[in-house]
């Protein structure tokens, strides 16, 4: 049986997956930006472009994120993910699981909120930010749990995604 070192993501998903982090820093240092537009852009008409680079690199990059979800499930589909360790309690399972699927929905639900603040509602800016405090959330919960297998259990599952073997 492999150990869950060997127990690894498939490579696209792997990629898109630091690929899809990078892109969540990217949106993180560009979303003043990108509220600085929406306040200049008050009285403008739906559907007014971003006009500066910071804001462009914003609604960009989050399209981007966008797409790249889109593509990662349906490689999900494909390929599938190497299981939970069998040895983690329940309670911790069921979080994991909760905590990856709640990434997938955020993910898809804020570029496209965005999108929709931008193009047909400017009040859908506010589900944008709420979700963003949703997104800070899941990340606290990613990271603790990242630590929670390097630090205590020492188990090794942070190898399943990293991209770079040991």
């Amino acid at each position: 049986m492999a150990t869950i070192a060997e127990q690894v993501y498939p490579r696209q998903l792997r990629a898109l997956h630091w690929t899809v982090v990078a892109l969540v820093i990217v949106q993180l240092f560009s979303a003043d930006w990108m509220e600085d537009f929406f306040r200049r852009a008050e009285h403008l008409p739906l559907g007014t472009l971003p006009d500066t680079a910071g804001s462009a690199l914003h609604a960009l990059s989050g399209a981007t994120i966008l797409i790249l979800m889109a593509v990662r499930f349906l490689i999900r589909l494909k390929y599938g993910t190497p299981p939970l360790p069998s040895d983690l309690p329940r309670g911790l399972q069921l979080l994991a699981l909760t905590n990856h699927f709640a990434f997938y929905a955020v993910l898809v639900l804020m570029p496209l909120t965005g999108l929709s603040a931008l193009m047909f509602a400017r009040d859908l800016g506010a589900v944008h930010e709420a979700l963003k405090n949703v997104l800070y959330v899941l990340v606290g919960l990613h990271l603790a749990g990242v630590a929670f297998h390097m630090f205590v259990l020492r188990d090794g599952l942070l190898w399943r995604m990293l991209v770079i073997r040991r």
